[in-house]
């Protein structure tokens, strides 16, 4: 099994019962409300990254707002049942998109040569490793590592902080370059909760991975090792299998 951040997650914050059906058995997931709006609103704002240039940025450089609307627009689902929610979140997106272009624009007096992403949706991996990093920019020689959520909350959580530590340490160790910054960017409240480098971060994930392939030999592939946690059930993939009675 190669580690990512969502299993490393999902064994300390989640559900149990969730981690064995899903990576234990490997059963398919049925797409529910969350996992779609999810998935869309991270295709379209890839999407908006992949098509957009620094020349069309320069010459609509007070008028970039209307520059990500018209992007995104073609690309929303619109027949989809969840599309207003959708609409709702990318317009988190435009807002802080927009005010990235303000900010940057006062740092760096117009040179705009680093202000497009040099990562965006990017699979990284080593034999052991895998991750999906959304959105990496390179400020000169500073890094920093953002990721995407549509969560309704304004404050850090530690499942949070854990997944940036992991894409800090596994960043890191392809690219042998620091990371100077992290953070989440909670669209829908149009927060962004920022993190600087985590020190000491190599000695921290070694040892969460040490008590996560401890936790998942001691549990092995009896079900009942693999609790059921109620909390989880309102969204997660599994509820009719679970409850299907």
């Amino acid at each position: 099994m190669r580690i990512s951040a969502s299993k490393i997650i999902a064994f300390f914050f989640g559900c149990k019962y969730y981690f064995y059906l899903h990576y234990i058995l490997k059963l398919p997931i049925d797409q529910n409300k969350w996992l779609i709006m999810g998935s869309i609103s991270h295709d379209i704002i890839s999407g908006f990254y992949k098509c957009i240039d620094l020349v069309e940025v320069k010459c609509n450089i007070y008028n970039y707002k209307k520059i990500i609307r018209d992007k995104i627009i073609p690309m929303l689902p619109l027949k989809n049942k969840y599309i207003k929610e959708i609409k709702s979140i990318l317009n988190g997106f435009i807002w802080w998109e927009s005010q990235r272009l303000v900010k940057y624009n006062l740092s760096y007096k117009g040179d705009l040569c680093d202000f497009l992403p040099i990562m965006n949706e990017t699979k990284v991996e080593t034999e052991n490793f895998v991750g999906i990093l959304d959105i990496v920019f390179k400020y000169g020689s500073n890094v920093h590592i953002k990721d995407w959520k549509i969560s309704n909350t304004k404050e850090k959580k530690d499942e949070y902080e854990l997944q940036l530590r992991f894409y800090q340490f596994l960043y890191e160790r392809i690219f042998k370059k620091k990371v100077k910054s992290l953070s989440n960017i909670m669209i829908k409240t149009r927060t962004e909760l920022k993190f600087k480098r985590f020190e000491d971060n190599n000695k921290f994930i070694n040892a969460v991975l040490y008590d996560f392939k401890k936790g998942i030999k001691e549990r092995g592939e009896d079900d009942d090792n693999w609790e059921m946690d109620g909390k989880f059930c309102a969204w997660c993939p599994y509820i009719e299998f679970c409850h299907g009675d």
